[in-house]
């Protein structure tokens, strides 16, 4: 449950919709809703774009910091203590410091630098066959799209773009579009179980084709 406050709503209107003669609430309420579905289908045209080959290397890299949000959480926002909206979290939270170095994930191609809504100012990493990974709410960006970046390279710092509550890295993991949950591909287990046994297969497919 996140209770929204006076405050809050006007910050959100003034950063992102200073010029509506609408209420904050309903400007909350349409980028929440509207503006976040579509954030979603841009970002999934923009992972159609991908190399047909392996560009990551074993387990993915997690960016430090305390875990504020998970996948898949289920967020009610409240105003005056009603319910007003319903969203669902598509990525995970992880805040450090204010302006905290925020590191590729693992070896990938840099697709996509630039603001996207409730995003803010995003970077998509595409680490081939379909698999991407996006850093949001950014203060700086740190590298240009088509730039090739390895595992822990600066990227960017964090930052409070977009609809945020305070500074911190948004973090999605993305397959041919869809989220899936990051946590799996921090784990080197699952990642040797689930991703790199069947990748010898997937290698042959291409060479064959």
């Amino acid at each position: 449950m996140i209770e929204l406050s006076d405050s809050f709503l006007e910050d959100v209107k003034d950063k992102m919709m200073a010029s509506s003669p609408r209420t904050p609430l309903d400007v909350f309420l349409e980028i929440n809703n509207q503006v976040r579905q579509e954030n979603y289908e841009r970002i999934s045209r923009i992972c159609q774009t991908t190399e047909p080959k392996k560009l990551w290397q074993g387990v993915f890299l997690r960016n430090q910091g305390t875990t504020k949000a998970g996948f898949a959480d289920d967020r009610t926002y409240q105003y005056k203590s009603k319910a007003v909206s319903r969203q669902v979290h598509l990525g995970i939270d992880i805040a450090g410091v204010n302006n905290t170095e925020i590191l590729a994930a693992n070896h990938g191609k840099v697709i996509f630098v630039g603001e996207i809504g409730i995003y803010g100012n995003v970077i998509i990493l595409d680490h081939g066959y379909g698999l991407h990974t996006l850093y949001g709410h950014l203060s700086q960006t740190d590298v240009r799209e088509n730039d090739y970046v390895r595992k822990g390279d600066v990227i960017a710092l964090s930052g409070d773009s977009g609809l945020v509550f305070g500074d911190h890295l948004h973090f999605e993991v993305r397959v041919n579009g869809v989220p899936v949950n990051p946590i799996e591909w921090f784990d080197e287990v699952w990642v040797k179980n689930n991703i790199e046994l069947y990748l010898p297969k997937l290698e042959g497919e291409k060479s064959e084709s």
